[in-house]
């Protein structure tokens, strides 16, 4: 992915662009992995479904 791109990820019905989605968020550590900011994004889609339930029901 060259600097500066942008992925488009599809979020319910809407589509949102993230911009330099290899920008290092969280460097590595003592046994962790680099997160980045794309690792973010699918870790937030990854618990959207049972998340989202949760925020709604504590309206």
């Amino acid at each position: 992915m060259s600097p500066g791109a942008a992925r488009t990820v599809r979020a319910g019905r809407r589509t949102v662009e993230v911009h330099r989605p290899d920008k290092v968020l969280f460097p590595a550590r003592e046994g962790q992995p680099r997160l980045t900011k794309g690792d973010l994004v699918d870790y937030y889609r990854s618990v959207a479904p049972h998340l989202l339930p949760q925020l709604r029901a504590a309206r």
